[in-house]
């Protein structure tokens, strides 16, 4: 029993300074463990983010893609009914055609502008969620 007596050392306070480092050392080690899983998650974090920003940018670019190419049709189309009130109002100066065909070209002349505008609006807002999908969302 001496002998297992002689083998447990109890701690002096000559030896403290020494636990209490082997302590502060443990403790260090488990701080800077800590913020490494802090830090790899906040990198985690940030990729996902980025990853998400990329992907809405890449959708916002294909919207405003098909935006411009319904834009191209809309003002084919406003041309086209630009042309043809020219040609009933040609036609009506020369008495072919009556009021009510002159109004329906005005009419359809002024539908076309409508839907030109708001293609025109519709790529303005595309253009702006695609400078908000690449400035993070400002």
């Amino acid at each position: 029993s001496k002998a297992s007596a002689a083998s447990i050392t109890v701690p002096t306070l000559t030896s403290m300074p020494a636990l209490l480092k082997i302590f502060d050392e443990a403790r260090a080690r488990e701080k800077f463990t800590d913020e490494g899983s802090t830090v790899r998650h906040a990198m985690l974090e940030y990729e996902k983010a980025i990853l998400g920003a990329i992907a809405d940018a890449n959708i916002t670019l294909h919207k405003f893609s098909e935006i411009e190419n319904d834009l191209t049709v809309l003002e084919n189309a406003y041309s086209y009914s630009v042309q043809t009130l020219q040609q009933e109002q040609r036609m009506f100066r020369a008495g072919r055609v009556d009021v009510h065909t002159l109004l329906d070209a005005h009419r359809s002349r002024l539908r076309a502008h409508e839907l030109l505008l708001k293609g025109q609006v519709a790529k303005w807002i595309a253009a702006i969620s695609i400078r908000r999908a690449f400035a993070g969302g400002i």
